[in-house]
């Protein structure tokens, strides 16, 4: 398997795919009077946005257009980052021996055009490959890949490559089953993706924390980090992560006993996700069509093909509704916990300072971020409490300790 994070090629996808109509104008405009120049950024972009939405032939189609062009105009840098794209897409479509010769090109052009951004970029997916495996000696070369990296993004301050390198590493040590080095790094990730907001990350970091949980048996923990990580994911409308955190969460039924459930969760996602391992950004060990095989035999065919066919004829909506209301924990105990779990370490920054009476202006100054980012912090606070303003907000935080 290969757990690539998939806005480590271009551009955060959710942003993409909300540009398809302009980026459809632009290819429109360029194809009857751009410059080539215009024809390879427009065609990377396009290739980007078809790969995001799975379209793994259309996506190799314009990035080697793009590449052709960029070949033709000498522009190696930009060369590079498109046989980076390239690489990662066919990677996807299962063609590891190209994929590689294209990872290796565009590495190659990162050093000779001191490309350090790119180069964190292809370190990365090298880092990835699915075709290494997790042997001894691959899972060395992988951490090797990544390692540079992670010291690269470190040295250029780069915080969104630095959080996809944790996770990464994440990934690889849980695949060797070493889960506290996983937790470690995820914990890494989760931290630096909370400070700067990268909904994604944010959401997919706890996914597999919620999972680690789960295999640990601290379900209180599982509970908290899997209802963020859906919250998160929603937010941001990464729908194909979405539906690997409500399988999930299914995991979590499967632990609870209530295999019902289970099988209309992952009856959704075996659905809507795409029957390729290469496409998946949380690692697993058992695909979806293997734990609904056990349910189907745990349950007895009718009862499972009922809750199996609920879940197919369920919205992404309705699935994650559900999913939400079993995160609902059992511990009553730890209610004032449960809350306090939603905010991010930044919120509860905010939260603490709303307590002491502070202004937003106030709390921007000592916090040094803008008053627009004090406001939207306030406002999820204010939605996650279910209060009206911040005097109320306050009162929360002082009866609960909150301080």
């Amino acid at each position: 398997m290969c757990w690539k994070v998939l806005t480590i090629i271009g551009f955060p996808t959710v942003v993409i795919v909300k540009q398809k109509n302009t980026l459809s104008l632009a290819q429109q405009r360029v194809e009857k009077d751009g410059s080539d120049f215009d024809k390879a950024v427009v065609y990377g972009l396009l290739g980007t946005l078809r790969w995001s939405l799975f379209d793994l032939q259309s996506a190799v189609d314009f990035h080697r257009a793009s590449a052709d062009l960029f070949t033709a105009l000498g522009d190696e840098k930009r060369l590079g980052r498109v046989l980076n794209n390239l690489a990662a897409t066919l990677e996807l479509f299962n063609r590891p021996k190209e994929s590689g010769e294209y990872y290796l090109q565009s590495l190659n052009l990162a050093h000779k055009t001191s490309d350090l951004w790119n180069k964190i970029r292809v370190l990365c997916n090298l880092g990835t490959r699915s075709e290494l495996g997790i042997d001894k000696k691959n899972k060395e070369q992988k951490l090797e890949y990544l390692h540079q990296a992670h010291d690269l993004a470190v040295n250029l301050g780069r915080s969104y490559g630095l959080a996809i390198i944790e996770f990464n590493l994440s990934c690889i040590y849980y695949a060797a089953r070493n889960l506290p080095r996983a937790t470690a790094f995820l914990e890494k990730c989760v931290k630096i993706a909370d400070e700067n907001e990268y909904l994604q990350i944010m959401s997919f970091g706890r996914g597999l924390l919620g999972r680690i949980a789960i295999e640990q048996g601290t379900k209180q923990q599982a509970y908290f980090y899997l209802k963020q990580a859906l919250e998160f994911s929603t937010i941001s409308n990464f729908q194909s992560v979405s539906c690997e955190i409500v399988e999930v969460i299914a995991e979590l039924c499967i632990s609870n006993n209530q295999r019902d459930d289970a099988v209309v969760l992952l009856s959704y996602a075996f659905n809507e996700l795409p029957d390729n391992s290469n496409s998946r950004t949380l690692p697993a060990l058992q695909t979806t069509e293997e734990q609904l095989a056990q349910l189907k035999q745990d349950l007895g065919g009718e009862r499972y093909e009922r809750s199996f066919q609920k879940g197919r004829l369920m919205s992404l909506a309705e699935v994650c509704t559900l999913a939400f209301s079993l995160c609902v924990s059992v511990d009553e105990e730890n209610s004032t916990l449960s809350v306090v779990s939603q905010f991010t370490n930044r919120e509860l920054d905010v939260l603490r300072l709303l307590a002491q009476g502070k202004t937003n202006e106030e709390i921007s100054t000592e916090l040094v971020v803008v008053l627009k980012t004090v406001e939207k912090h306030a406002a999820n606070i204010f939605r996650k409490l279910g209060v009206k303003n911040r005097t109320e907000a306050a009162a929360w935080a002082l009866e609960n300790g909150v301080k």
